[in-house]
């Protein structure tokens, strides 16, 4: 699921390996800063209470600190049972990709048109993409999150605001 949602795994490769000292983790490793650097763990370099005992260290020296707990890791299964902020960020961001939409329960989706009369659209999520706003009192509410993406314009009595 973690890739579904866009998440690589911690030791990931493809985009040149993370310094420990995270200087490249925004082009390296799996993207995610707030994640230690990883050279790959497995059940030879974890011992039985989920701490890792390799000796592996980085193109600078640096000895690795990865995070057993960590889901996308290759730690051993029943060690794994968290995400960091980074990659709740990015899985949020997944989440509402044109691909991902359906996934969404309690939203509303106004996609590639308009609206010219007063209106009003509460849900839990609110996502506005392609879309044109113009009348004397638009309120968009949403208890967790409006998006305006691509092409969205506001004019005249547009109020967006949070739902108590």
């Amino acid at each position: 699921m973690g890739h579904f949602f866009n998440l690589l795994h911690t030791h990931e490769s493809r985009y040149g390996y993370e310094l420990v000292n995270g200087s490249n983790c925004e082009n390296a490793g799996d993207l995610c800063c707030d994640t230690p650097a990883d050279p790959g763990l497995s059940s030879t370099n974890m011992d039985y209470n989920c701490h890792y005992i390799g000796w592996a260290t980085d193109a600078n020296g640096d000895s690795y600190e990865p995070d057993p707990r960590n889901i996308m890791s290759y730690a051993v299964k029943d060690c794994r049972d968290s995400f960091t902020p980074d990659q709740y960020m990015r899985i949020r961001e997944a989440a509402f990709l044109s691909n991902r939409q359906t996934l969404c329960n309690h939203c509303t989706i106004l996609q590639n048109g308009s609206i010219t009369s007063n209106t009003s659209i509460s849900n839990d999520v609110v996502i506005v993409n392609n879309y044109y706003m113009n009348a004397n009192h638009i309120l968009i509410s949403a208890c967790h999150m409006v998006r305006l993406n691509n092409s969205v314009t506001l004019e005249k009595g547009v109020i967006i605001q949070p739902q108590n």
